[in-house]
Parts: structure tokens; C-alpha cells; sequence
């Protein structure tokens, strides 16, 4: 890391100076981004993450930077001026294929893969207004054309013009005459439009498993476009064009708006809170570090960075910067996981300065972004919000708990329904476990009625080799009993030596024999065998009840084994 350059961000008072280290500084950098212009990718899949530039200079060029000292790697005209960039993988692309890069310029939509072009992507087109085509096809002459344009400007607006005609408009007299000649023999288009002029947008989610789209539009509202709708919806209103967004956990959408207030709201469209800012906001990125900070970076025009907190929007880091930032953007680069890159705008409070400065700041592992009780309970000279209420902490995990639970009830209700089901399931196959088992009670009673534990001790054994068999019963009990009875059953593969009664439980065929046990004596053993004939030779099972009246008292299941029949 550039440790020796000329520091270019100081931290302002009160606000945590040792959270970052400066990696890298370029005054000289040259370059000129737009908020949406910056991104990080691994794009030749080697484990480094590098930064991607839409640069507006030289009619637009794409540059990849790399290293400690963010030398540039690589560089690719484009086509026309870029708007925005983003890095995604497909769907199709096997493990280890480095992610393709997207770039919008113009019109279209240009795919980059190992840097290389490899699918450009145009925007559909609507037919332009009937009476622009006719004055496009009959007026070659350009004072005439811009008359006929003029008029309908004024009847519709500049919206009902096509871009070609916007453009004409703008144009120098000496300039309008090769214009017309070199466009009025092409159709004219018309790109597809939304309920607004869209300024910016910012995008959450997988395609395939569930996403959401907020889109900020010039004339105050906020959209969004959910998967499974057709058409956008107008999630809020914040009563000024937004400037930047960005999504923060769990589910809020953050707006800096050009009247210097910061919002939040919910993807219901409920405004979750709203800070004042100080100065016009240029960028807005989010700061999402797990266990450090969950925070929204507004880019002001006063040369600051400030970090406003998810929860409640208070100023949780500020950020003094020799220039003010056009674009900046938080996420890995390099081997580091925490990053914040920064792009000036060129305007510096230095004679010196070049301006289009590249600025790469690295979050300490140990870093607490967090203002100090002393700061934040007084408002600094030019501070922004107000100040920060001292919460204790079992308010705040109630407030937090609560927020989740109006954020995430849906789920939750589901969820306890799911539960719900469950626990029902699992209690009525016990239950039908032991009514299909006969289990034994824990305690029985005897003649005097007294209450004691399980007093019979059962077990069986089986001896002969097939397909008649002898099963042996030993029962003894610890106190006296009588008026017993036993039983030995089966399913349809095992016949019983004496004649039984044939029922139906559960769906399959039992045998019962029930011979009466007349008394036990305490501490003495008894045995009884039943014979019982195979009808196939595989093994099975045999259950041994022993009941008292409607009572059981104990159970045995008896392991018939696997028989060579002849």
C-alpha cells in the first residue's frame, strides 16, 4: 500500500480517524465517473478483485485498475458516453468462469467478457409521433425543420420529442444544415418510456428467485418494479428529485434528495426516517460490513463524506476530502473485503490539483464506526441530523426487535403456521404409535388401589428351527397380582397352535390368544409358551401384551428370525 503519497482524506473531529488507512491516492487519476460508474470485480478469475472506471473523458472508455497503488491494467473505447456499470455472472457459466461486465452507453446495453466486447443489447423502440415524421420527411431546410420542432415542443414538451430532435434543437444554426442532411433520410425511433424521465436506479436480488428495482425519476417519486409485475408502482414521494440510491439490510431503500435531506423507507413505501444533510448530496453508496457497520455513504458537495447509520440515520463517520467525490463505492478490491473508492470531481480547494482524483481507503479489521458519546450528544459546526438519542439496551434490542417483526411479519406468521403443522403431525403419529403399540403406563395400581411403579417384568425368547416355533414367556412381578391375562399376536405370515380370533387393527390381520394367568406371586417367575406356525420363512415380529382388565401393564416384542423353509 501507498503509505508516502500526500494524504488526501483526514477525518473529522470526533469521528473515528483510525478506522481507515489510506491505501492509495492519485491526484492525478484523470478521471471523470458518474455515481454509477464505479464496480468491483474478479474479471480474469485469479481471486483479485479489481476496479472497473466508466470514464466520460476521451468520448468514453472503459479502464480496469489493479494492485496496491491502482496501476491501470487495461483500457476499451466505447461506443458512446457511459451511464453506468455492473458485474453479474449468468446463469450458464460453469464454476470458476470469471463474471461478465455491463455497460450502458447511449441506447444500448454492451456486455463485456475477459474485457473483450461480446453481445450488445439495444433498447426497444416505439414509433415517434405522426406529425414529427412528416416534419422530418417533408423539411429539408433547416430554419423550416426547427419551426415545425419548436411548435410541437410547445404543444407536448421536450418529452414528446424523439432524441434525434432534442438533439437538432441544441444545435448551432452553421451546425443544423449537416445535421439534417447526414439523419433526415433514416426512420426516426422513439425509446420505450416509463411514467418519468429516470435519473437513477439501483437493483437488489436474483433474477430467477426474487428481485426488486427502485427507480428515481425527475419528477419526485420513487418507483419500483417487482418480479411477476408487468408495470412499476410509485413506492413514495419524497418531494424533491433524488440524487443516489442504494439498498441497505433489511429491506430499506436510503434516497439523497436534492433538498439536502437523506431518507429511508421501506419497500412498502413507508418513510422509516429522514435526516437533514447540510449540503448537496453528489453520490450515495452503501457500507454494509457485518459486525461493524451497517451504513449509507453520501458523497456532500462541502468536500465530506458522512456515514449515516441504517437504524436511525444519525451521522455515525465523517470523511474530510481535499476535492469533492462524483462517484464512490464501497465493497471488496484486491484481497480486502472492506473498501471504499472514490472518484473527485476536480473541483479542490488546491491551486495545484488536477482534479479526477482516484482515492482508495481500507477499513480497519477492529474499526468501530461509531461517534463518541461526546460527539454525538452536541451537534458539530456543520454537522448533519441532530443529535443522537442514548438508548438503553434493552430499549434498543426491543425497538430493533420490534422493527423487524412489522418488517418481516409475513414470514413470521408463516413460519409459525409451518411449526404449528408440524407439532400437530409429530403428536399424532405418537399417539397413533402407542395406541398401534399398546405402550405401558409408567405406574399401575393393584387391588388396594395404591399407586407404585410398573410391576410386572416380562420377557420371550424363541427356540426351534421352523417352521414350527416355541416362544417362551417369563413373567414376574414384585407385588401380588391376578386376574391377568396375556397376549401374543401377529401379523398374517405367523399362525397360532390353538384356534383365535381374527380381527382387523390398523389395516392388517392379528392374531390373538389370550391365555389367563391366574395369579403372581411376589419375586417368583413364571413361564408360558406359545406355539406358533411360519407360514413363509421371512422374519417378523411377534408383540407379547400382558393386561389387567382394561390395563396394560407391560409389553414385549419378540425378533422372529429368518427361516429356510423346504
Amino acid at each position: 500500500m501507498d503509505m508516502t503519497s500526500s494524504a488526501s482524506v483526514t477525518s473529522g473531529s470526533g469521528s473515528g480517524g483510525g478506522a481507515w488507512l489510506r491505501a492509495h491516492h492519485d491526484p492525478y487519476a484523470s478521471l471523470y465517473a458518474l455515481p454509477g460508474g464505479l464496480c468491483t470485480a474478479d474479471v480474469l478469475a485469479d481471486g483479485d478483485q479489481r476496479l472497473l472506471v466508466a470514464d466520460l473523458r476521451n468520448g468514453g472508455r472503459l479502464r480496469l485498475f489493479r494492485g496496491g497503488r491502482q496501476q491501470q491494467q487495461g483500457e476499451q473505447a466505447l461506443a458512446a458516453l457511459p451511464c453506468g456499470l455492473a458485474a453479474f455472472r449468468t446463469e450458464s457459466a460453469p464454476p470458476g468462469q470469471p463474471p461478465s461486465v455491463a455497460v450502458a452507453a447511449g441506447s444500448c446495453l454492451y456486455v463485456y467478457r475477459n474485457l473483450r466486447p461480446f453481445y450488445k443489447f439495444s433498447l426497444p423502440h416505439t414509433a415517434a409521433d405522426e406529425e414529427e415524421k412528416e416534419a422530418w420527411s417533408k423539411q429539408q431546410d433547416p430554419d423550416a425543420l426547427r419551426e415545425a420542432l419548436e411548435t410541437l415542443r410547445s404543444q407536448g414538451g421536450m418529452g414528446r420529442l424523439t432524441a434525434r430532435s432534442q438533439r437538432f434543437l441544441l444545435l448551432e444554426p452553421e451546425e443544423a444544415k449537416a445535421f439534417v442532411e447526414a439523419n433526415w433520410e433514416f426512420p426516426l425511433k422513439r425509446q420505450t418510456q416509463v411514467p418519468g424521465a429516470v435519473c437513477c436506479l439501483d437493483a437488489q436480488g436474483a433474477f430467477d428467485v426474487d428481485f426488486h428495482v427502485a427507480l428515481a425519476t425527475r419528477d419526485d417519486r420513487l418507483h419500483l418494479v417487482k418480479r411477476g409485475h408487468k408495470a412499476s408502482r410509485v413506492l413514495a414521494e419524497p418531494g424533491a428529485p433524488a440524487v443516489g440510491l442504494c439498498h441497505l439490510e433489511p429491506g430499506q431503500l436510503v434516497a439523497a434528495c436534492a433538498d439536502r435531506r437523506l431518507r429511508a423507507y421501506s419497500l412498502k413505501g413507508q418513510c422509516v426516517w429522514s435526516v437533514s444533510l447540510g449540503a448537496q448530496p453528489l453520490a450515495v453508496a452503501a457500507v454494509c460490513s457485518p459486525g461493524v457497520c451497517q451504513a449509507a455513504a453520501v458523497a456532500l458537495s462541502d468536500r465530506r463524506v458522512v456515514l449515516h447509520g441504517a437504524a436511525d440515520g444519525a451521522p455515525t463517520h465523517v470523511l474530510n476530502t481535499r476535492d469533492a467525490v462524483s462517484a464512490i463505492h464501497f465493497g471488496r478490491l484486491g484481497r480486502e473485503d472492506n473498501a471504499l473508492v472514490m472518484v473527485g470531481t476536480g473541483v479542490s480547494e488546491s491551486l495545484t490539483a488536477a482534479g479526477g482524483s482516484l482515492t482508495v481507503l481500507i477499513l480497519r479489521r477492529n474499526a468501530q464506526l461509531l461517534l463518541s458519546p461526546s460527539s454525538s450528544s452536541r451537534e458539530a459546526p456543520g454537522a448533519v441530523g441532530g443529535p443522537r438519542w442514548s438508548l438503553p439496551k434493552k430499549t434498543k434490542l426491543f425497538v430493533d426487535q420490534t422493527m423487524r417483526e412489522r418488517e418481516h411479519s409475513v414470514a413470521m406468521h408463516r413460519g409459525f403456521l409451518r411449526d404449528l403443522q408440524r407439532l400437530r403431525l409429530t403428536a399424532a403419529r405418537h399417539y397413533h404409535r402407542a395406541v398401534l403399540g399398546a405402550a405401558a403406563p409408567a405406574r399401575a395400581t393393584d387391588d388396594t388401589g395404591a399407586a407404585g411403579p410398573v410391576l410386572v417384568e416380562l420377557s420371550a425368547q424363541v427356540q426351534g428351527l421352523g417352521p414350527r416355533l416355541a416362544v417362551h414367556v417369563r413373567l414376574q412381578s414384585s407385588r401380588p397380582l391376578n386376574r391377568l391375562t396375556m397376549v401374543v399376536h401377529g401379523d398374517d405370515q405367523y399362525r397360532l397352535q390353538k384356534p383365535a380370533t381374527q380381527i382387523i387393527v390398523a389395516l392388517a390381520r392379528v392374531f390373538f390368544t389370550t391365555p389367563q394367568v391366574a395369579y403372581l406371586v411376589p419375586g417368583l417367575a413364571y413361564r408360558y409358551t406359545a406355539m406358533v406356525t411360519a407360514e413363509s420363512g421371512a422374519a417378523g415380529v411377534l408383540k407379547v401384551v400382558v393386561a389387567r382388565q382394561t390395563r396394560v401393564l407391560a409389553t414385549a416384542l419378540v425378533q422372529m428370525p429368518a427361516l429356510d423353509m423346504p
